[in-house]
């Protein structure tokens, strides 16, 4: 089950050992709007909290930063504050 494609910034996250197909059903699930509540129901075999923005993890990209790195995107939260970072 490893996620090549992502980045955890707490390792603690339920998240983590995951299939990455599932991982990218709630990511999907979460960008296109979705209640967490209803990731919960989709997903029942998952430990989701309502906290669930805090255990995502950053996305890493095929864009190349100017030092020769990938970059790595985080979802946005749905806070007022609230913004996409790319690292």
């Amino acid at each position: 089950m490893a996620q090549e494609r992502f980045y955890y910034n707490s390792k603690s996250s339920p998240l983590h050992t995951i299939d990455e197909n599932i991982l990218n059903q709630i990511l999907t699930m979460y960008e296109n709007g979705s209640s967490v509540s209803l990731i919960k129901d989709t997903i029942p075999d998952i430990k989701i909290n309502n906290n669930l923005h805090l255990f995502l993890p950053y996305v890493i990209t095929d864009d190349i930063c100017d030092c020769g790195k990938k970059l790595y995107r985080k979802t946005k939260g749905r806070t007022s504050f609230a913004e996409e970072l790319i690292y």
